[in-house]
């Protein structure tokens, strides 16, 4: 933290002399140059009046060594400390590091200005939080720590607009969209988001969508998810609110990844892909459903198996299919809700919800990734609660209830309005996101990118670029 001493006049706070930048430096750089002087001009400072010159020598050499060492080690730290910094940067280009200290600058003004600083007993001063400025290139916002201090623990939302005002000139455009507290609560990362940037994504042509990653997708810009850490969606949104345009987006990118991909289609909305996929990777009615559902568990079961005896053969924890180079098997369900009413039997909807729970539960290890779309995400849904806290991204579209967004945006639901545009909406990806975070939808229409030939292309493509292994035991 940094200290600030406050003169006669309450808006003059100067920070302590002690906590200057070089202080102590710059003093023993004085302190050796004195004694140097002392030891080389004693005669002329007439010193020999009070101590014989030899006596003067010897003090002065002995200060001059103490105060040198001093000063050069003092120096050699903080330039380690200083290159370290440096080194540490996320940003290497040293352009940005003059934007991140500007950032600095100004926080540290607005936080003199605020009433919620400690304040410093038997001293008419206070105490500021120190502050770490990151330049993110790639999503081209700013990411800032700050100390939590006794004055501000538990206000972290309310020094916010604080936050937002000390921002201006150039820096006016960005804003906090998120705000994450460190799990030992000493520090809070806030994320300034560039509010005037473009977010709407319209595609071009096909091959924008292809993953320069695999396992990693795009949804919109400046946002990716890689499904082998957040392997399930929960898609939800009111009829015409685009769900169904995110899916396809997606699709094109699985395509293009030479993912596997299954449909469960009750309103045969995916009737399209049925010209290239294959007949049994689409499925419109309950028996197929649970028929397919139960070739998945089997096959996510044996994917299990071999990452099991590979971890186990080499000696590794944490392993994935991933690491096996397994191909994505990913299951799409659009509308569960509708299907569950065509069962006839109880025993039949308890099997499917049981398979789709350990698909669920237990897919991620073996890259099996279960996306829901459905209209109300509510209770009348038939997803329980354990399903809908595995996935890990969460996105709601369009103007919504107020039980509709505690259900998907959980406790900060509140933080979001109801009323939003066509193609628009919030989401939360588990690890990455504190408060719900706006969506835009990605245009794919206005160069028919979602048109059947070139989903078929995408599809044709990704076969034949397919760099994934193939194992005797999948299924599909």
């Amino acid at each position: 933290m940094k200290h600030y001493v406050v003169n006669k006049n309450e808006r003059d706070a100067k920070q302590r002399l002690t906590d200057r930048i070089s202080f102590h430096e710059i003093l023993l750089i004085t302190l050796t140059t004195v004694s140097w002087f002392i030891h080389t001009r004693s005669k002329v400072l007439m010193l020999e009046q009070f101590y014989s010159i030899d006596t003067v020598k010897k003090i002065s050499t002995v200060a001059l060594v103490v105060f040198s060492i001093s000063s050069v080690s003092l120096l050699s730290y903080n330039s380690y400390l200083f290159l370290k910094t440096l080194l540490l940067k996320k940003n290497k280009n040293p352009m940005y590091w003059f934007k991140e200290y500007e950032v600095q600058i100004r926080l540290n003004e607005a936080f003199k200005r605020m009433k919620m600083t400690n304040k410093i007993q038997g001293v008419n001063g206070f105490e500021i939080p120190c502050t770490r400025v990151n330049w993110l290139k790639d999503s081209k916002n700013y990411q800032i720590f700050i100390e939590v201090l006794p004055a501000t623990a538990g206000k972290e939302d309310e020094i916010i607009p604080a936050l937002n005002a000390a921002l201006k000139g150039s820096l006016e455009r960005f804003a906090v969209s998120d705000m994450l507290i460190s799990e030992s609560g000493n520090w809070v990362e806030y994320l300034f988001e560039d509010v005037l940037i473009n977010k709407n994504w319209t595609v071009r042509n096909i091959k924008e969508l292809k993953p320069s990653k695999h396992y990693v997708y795009k949804l919109m810009n400046n946002l990716t998810i890689d499904i082998r850490q957040h392997s399930h969606m929960l898609l939800t949104g009111k009829t015409s609110s685009r769900k169904t345009t995110v899916i396809f987006s997606l699709m094109a990118q699985f395509f293009l990844d030479s993912c596997e991909i299954i449909i469960v289609d009750v309103k045969n909305e995916f009737s399209m892909f049925s010209s290239f996929l294959e007949e049994d990777h689409i499925v419109t009615n309950a028996d197929k459903a649970l028929d397919l559902l139960e070739r998945s568990v089997q096959t996510m079961n044996a994917r299990q198996s071999l990452v099991t005896e590979y971890a186990t053969t080499y000696d590794k924890a944490g392993t994935t299919a991933g690491d096996l180079n397994m191909r994505p098997l990913v299951i799409i369900c659009d509308e569960v809700a509708a299907l569950m009413q065509t069962f006839e039997s109880k025993k039949d909807k308890d099997k499917f919800m049981s398979l789709l729970s350990q698909l669920v539960l237990k897919g991620r290890s073996a890259l099996v990734s279960v996306i829901f779309a459905m209209q109300r995400p509510d209770s009348n849904s038939t997803i329980t609660g354990a399903i809908r806290d595995q996935c890990s991204f969460r996105l709601l579209l369009g103007s919504s209830t107020k039980e509709a967004r505690q259900m998907v945006l959980g406790e900060s639901f509140e933080n979001v309005k109801s009323n939003v545009k066509k193609g628009e909406g919030y989401y939360l990806l588990d690890g990455c996101t504190n408060q719900p975070q706006k969506f835009h939808v990605m245009d794919i229409y206005t160069y028919q990118i979602a048109r059947p030939s070139l989903m078929k292309k995408a599809y044709e493509i990704g076969k034949s670029e397919d760099a994934y292994t193939n194992y005797d035991f999948d299924i599909f």
